[in-house]
């Protein structure tokens, strides 16, 4: 999701709490988990000045917030992607500093037998 979820007010410490696990569990869910999840938190009915919304409501907050936020998923996204490609091209560059090394001293091997040879 990369974004903040904004919970109702309420009076009930009890019920910030359980929305609090309730979003968390959901949030390992997935967006699919964490939307419906969300949606039944803005619902809900609670003590205190705040008016639950509609189902519909609700889901029409959740949909915002997801396209909202799409850009900022779509550069995390490419951002990963990114670093990535760097680490396979690190990676790459260690196995030819390696191979360098190997075929360095393998020279200097040889060099030296046939320096042995001579003498």
């Amino acid at each position: 999701f990369a974004g903040t979820i904004g919970t109702p007010t309420t009076a009930s410490l009890g019920q910030v709490l359980d929305w609090q696990q309730r979003l968390g569990a959901a949030r390992h869910g997935g967006w699919t988990a964490l939307r419906s999840t969300w949606i039944e938190v803005l619902s809900e009915k609670r003590p205190g000045a705040s008016k639950p919304l509609t189902v519909l409501q609700a889901a029409n907050r959740a949909n915002i917030a997801w396209h909202r936020l799409s850009g900022r998923r779509d550069h995390m996204a490419l951002r990963a992607q990114a670093k990535e490609e760097f680490r396979a091209l690190a990676h790459q560059e260690r196995q030819r500093q390696r191979m360098k090394r190997c075929s360095e001293g393998i020279l200097r091997k040889r060099a030296r037998a046939e320096a042995h040879l001579k003498s």
